[in-house]
């Protein structure tokens, strides 16, 4: 391995949008970024989470991927607002083919630290092997509005004149997950393709806008390549009835139940014996 380098830190785009708002400068804000080095035949990825924002979190775990191989790494103590931590993930060494290559994060973290709800982000680093050279296509993605599963959809042009072959790969946080095969695109010398990725949503609120990414490897033979772009799914409503009519048949059913246990028990209540009448002479 001849060379090794961070060519680019950044964190996805990351906006939750809940029911009770919450003021912006009172939220946490993580970014990555970061550096790599050879070490006991392992490449060691230092990943350094910064926090942006006026709240802490804790504890934080960084869950990693680069080519297949999976790593993850625990800060117990979290960030503190307008602080960072440096946690490092370890891969196998000899990873191919040379170029660029993304190691796809997770960021799930408490904030407040320990009694605050768990929140979950994608992240990325793109990380140099052998060889540097720029993206060969260009990506784009929009917004996505998603039930229960759906499709990101995603637009792919040359950047340097040339048909690429590439992967497509959609990073995403906890609650959401990528669904289905991503088939390879061919994207012409000149002009547009589209494309689009499956959404699951399992788990992850509804109402709420959880940022994603799409990764694009050109799979030439050559140099690897990678390109990023950062989207977002919205999940919307649960359109079913019954999930909405659950609480008035809920306080329905409990009515029914007070009532027929209101007449069972005035139905077994003793009663005082009647009086003998008066016999007529």
């Amino acid at each position: 391995m001849s060379r090794l380098c961070l060519s680019r830190a950044a964190s996805a785009a990351f906006l939750i949008l809940s029911l009770a708002a919450v003021r912006a400068e009172a939220a946490a804000r993580l970014t990555v970024g970061g550096s790599v080095r050879s070490e006991d035949d392992a490449l060691v990825v230092a990943v350094q989470v910064d926090n942006r924002g006026d709240a802490a979190v804790g504890p934080l775990l960084v869950n990693g991927e680069l080519a297949s191989r999976y790593d993850e790494a625990r800060a117990e103590n979290g960030i503190a607002a307008g602080s960072w931590v440096e946690v490092t993930l370890r891969f196998p060494a000899g990873i191919e083919p040379p170029g660029v290559h993304a190691v796809a994060l997770r960021l799930d973290y408490q904030s407040p630290p320990r009694t605050g709800a768990w929140t979950s982000q994608a992240a990325y680093l793109l990380v140099a092997l052998g060889a540097n050279p720029p993206a060969a296509v260009r990506v784009t993605t929009r917004e996505a509005a998603v039930e229960t599963h759906g499709q990101v959809p995603v637009e792919l042009e040359s950047a340097d004149g040339r048909a690429h072959a590439v992967r497509l790969r959609l990073v995403t946080p906890k609650g959401l997950n990528a669904f289905g095969d991503a088939p390879p695109v061919t994207v012409p010398a000149h002009g547009r393709v589209s494309a689009s990725l499956g959404v699951l949503r399992a788990g992850a609120p509804r109402l709420t806008r959880q940022g994603v990414l799409v990764l694009a490897t050109t799979d030439d033979g050559g140099d690897q390549t990678v390109a990023v772009a950062e989207g977002a799914v919205v999940l919307t409503k649960d359109p079913a009835l019954m999930p909405r009519l659950r609480i008035p048949l809920l306080v329905l059913a409990m009515a029914l139940l007070g009532t027929a246990i209101g007449v069972e028990v005035y139905r077994r209540w003793p009663r005082p014996p009647k009086e003998p009448g008066n016999a007529e002479g």
